[in-house]
């Protein structure tokens, strides 16, 4: 079965053929064939409401449906990865009040895995970084100003070759850079 996702802050659109639920989210809305004007009022309405909401877009067909929503958006482009040291701790940056993996936008004519190493080594000032395998993507929707952005975030698995120092890269926001063992 076809599905696209986008995250809206805390709140989750899914764009499927068929119903679908989510442990994760007390409420869900479900709108069948949205047009332009209903999926603006959407998404604006998500930007501010606070509490998490899972959204299902339904379509006959999903991917005519993702292609009506995407280009309804600015589209910008990041990559980042899933890094992990030696010891298999997880690699995380704190931000604007909130736990990410490192990432950033892509620049120019830069493919997106070259990207993804670059912005991992400058916000966390770390290098020697092995890239992996190809991660899916995953969408966001902000606002920036007047303009409501689709972020398409590039994910690769990584591996930091070297024990050092990590250095925040505070001009970015990034307040602390930290290993996280996962739990087992």
């Amino acid at each position: 079965m076809q599905k696209y996702q986008v995250f809206i802050n805390e709140h989750l659109v899914s764009i499927t053929e068929k119903a679908e639920s989510n442990q994760q989210f007390q409420s869900a809305l479900y709108l069948k064939h949205p047009e332009r004007e209903e999926i603006a009022i959407l998404v604006d309405w998500l930007l501010l409401e606070s509490k998490p909401i899972m959204v299902v877009l339904l379509h006959k067909s999903p991917k005519k449906q993702w292609e009506l929503f995407k280009n309804q958006f600015k589209l910008i482009e990041a990559a980042g990865g899933l890094v992990r040291n030696k010891k298999g701790d997880y690699l995380f940056i704190y931000r604007l009040g909130k736990w990410d993996l490192p990432k950033g936008k892509i620049e120019g004519a830069e493919k997106p895995k070259e990207a993804a190493k670059r912005e991992v080594e400058e916000e966390c000032g770390i290098s020697d970084i092995e890239l992996g395998k190809e991660l899916p993507s995953t969408y966001h929707i902000y606002k920036q100003g007047a303009n409501t952005i689709l972020k398409r975030t590039y994910w690769y698995e990584m591996t930091s070759i070297r024990e050092e120092e990590l250095i925040p890269q505070e001009e970015e926001g990034i307040e602390k850079v930290v290993w996280v063992a996962p739990n087992n």
